[in-house]
């Protein structure tokens, strides 16, 4: 009898374990079923709330597409006088002129080009006929940059060939001298131009604009005197009439910029670099003062080429 009734109590304890578990089993996976229908719901909420806020901000007709991302105010286009070597990109922009023109204009003068001539400037890239019809008989060239008539040019003729006995012109134009002497504005003045000066001629010429470039424009009429080959007359020629065009940011500048200069050597250029390395940024020549490669001279000569 006792062993039948723990039979029966172990039985009986099983069966309420096993029962337990089923009954657990299915809530759990109830409480599964109910999660995921929940987060489906939550995805399903945040797709609609964001194609909601999608079409509230982007419900616009075609038709106001353009003014509403296109509009632009629209630039009054002037029709007024002005030379093309000394006009300003402002200048240009007022005249019609498109911006990618007006780069390429200042680009053929910081090379050294000038325009000489009227018909020079149609050659521009981007002049359509109906700009050149409107800005044509607005130009006029300064007298400082008017090229000489081509009347004036001599064409020598000569035998290349003395078998064959035929004559061809040589097209190589003879470039007539000032006769009175002119004052020329040294950091404006091409090779062209230069070319007329008594003594001067393309190599000459090439070397003033060059070493122009390489400073960034004269700041003294004695630097003339630093090209190798000049005319000793040659100050009666060329004037500073207009300031250094190119200055260098000593704190901004790598060492490849600073080292370009004439006026900077190697040493100088490390002294830099390593100063702004330990102290920081120079505030003005006196830091430079410290340094025995900079002399009294040199902080003179490069003054107007540095900027703090």
């Amino acid at each position: 009898m006792r062993s039948d009734r723990r039979s029966f109590v172990f039985s009986f304890v099983l069966l309420s374990a096993l029962w337990g578990g089923v009954l657990l089993v299915e809530r759990c996976g109830g409480d599964d079923k109910e999660g995921e229908a929940l987060a489906n719901d939550s995805i399903a909420d945040s797709t609609y709330l964001r194609r909601q806020t999608y079409e509230k901000y982007n419900r616009f007709d075609k038709r106001d597409k353009k003014e509403r991302f296109y509009a632009v105010p629209e630039q009054k286009v002037e029709t007024f006088p002005f030379d093309p070597n000394t006009a300003d990109s402002t200048t240009f922009l007022r005249l019609g002129l498109p911006p990618y023109m007006v780069r390429n204009i200042y680009k053929y003068r910081a090379k050294g080009g000038r325009y000489h001539q009227t018909e020079d400037f149609k050659r521009i890239y981007g002049m359509t006929p109906e700009l050149w019809k409107r800005l044509g008989p607005m130009i006029r060239i300064g007298e400082d940059y008017r090229f000489y008539p081509k009347d004036t040019a001599r064409t020598h003729r000569f035998e290349t060939d003395s078998s064959s006995s035929r004559r061809r012109a040589d097209t190589t134009q003879w470039i007539q001298k000032y006769k009175e002497r002119v004052q020329l504005d040294a950091n404006r003045v091409d090779t062209n131009t230069l070319k007329r000066i008594p003594g001067i001629g393309s190599v000459l010429s090439r070397r003033i604009v060059r070493y122009r470039e390489e400073l960034g424009g004269f700041s003294s009429d004695t630097q003339l005197s630093e090209i190798e080959g000049l005319p000793d007359s040659i100050g009666n020629w060329l004037k500073i009439k207009t300031g250094v065009y190119r200055q260098i940011p000593v704190n901004r500048a790598d060492f490849s910029t600073l080292r370009r200069h004439p006026y900077m050597s190697v040493e100088k250029t490390k002294v830099i670099m390593r100063h702004r390395r330990l102290h920081g940024d120079l505030k003005s020549l006196d830091d430079l003062r410290m340094y025995p490669e900079f002399t009294e001279a040199d902080l003179q000569r490069l003054a107007p080429y540095l900027i703090f």
